[in-house]
């Protein structure tokens, strides 16, 4: 993830225990995982761990094989998404992002992974959430992710974040990118894609791109 992103995002205050609680807690560091720890850090604050080792999250390690092999994959039911995305490359990136955002948002209504997937927490790749016609909040941003590999949009200028509505306390997951010196939010509740610095109704708890794990440690 470019430390521009990175650098972006904005960071709330949550107890041990409550995270550890959390339905979408960050993955536990498994045995001989790779981890790279950061002390302190003016621009960001809190203390982070980046790690390489995906084991500890098979979730989205199921969904980053798939993605990196973007290019092969091409299922019959995202036939005509493939070919709208990429027919977006010759378009900035931003309105790339944009038009990628307003679509999915426009063409999937909401709905739990309980009444989805009978399961309280299913991460759907890009075919089964096509098939199902809906998404809940971690499918929209895996579902944005996918067109914008497929769009021609560098994999480390996006990334899935998941942490929680400061408002209501719920759980949530989103999309960030980078386009234009700028980083954006692209959020399902939202109907438009919105810069992230004027974002103030997020908590980051942990990110996920095709090669690490970034995971915010609050103090």
């Amino acid at each position: 993830m470019p430390l521009s992103l990175l650098r972006s995002l904005r960071f709330g205050r949550l107890s041990a225990i409550a995270l550890a609680a959390a339905l979408w807690a960050p993955p536990t560091h498994a045995a001989g995982s790779t981890t790279t720890e950061f002390a302190e850090e003016k621009l960001i604050g809190g203390t982070k761990v980046v790690q390489t080792d995906f084991k500890s999250f098979p979730k989205w390690d199921r969904i980053r094989k798939i993605l990196i092999k973007h290019k092969s994959y091409n299922p019959a039911v995202l036939t005509k998404w493939l070919t709208w995305a990429e027919g977006l490359k010759d378009k900035p990136q931003r309105d790339r992002l944009a038009a990628i955002n307003g679509r999915v948002n426009k063409s999937f209504p909401y709905k739990t992974d309980r009444r989805l997937w009978n399961k309280d927490d299913f991460w759907e790749d890009p075919e089964q959430a096509a098939k199902k016609g809906a998404l809940d909040c971690e499918g929209y941003a895996i579902f944005k992710y996918f067109l914008g590999l497929s769009a021609g949009i560098d994999a480390e200028d996006m990334a899935v974040l998941i942490g929680r509505i400061r408002s209501t306390g719920e759980f949530h997951a989103i999309m960030i990118a980078h386009a234009d010196g700028r980083n954006y939010v692209l959020d399902n509740r939202k109907r438009y894609m919105i810069d992230m610095d004027t974002e103030r109704d997020f908590a980051s708890f942990y990110s996920v791109d095709l090669d690490d794990i970034w995971l915010y440690m609050f103090q």
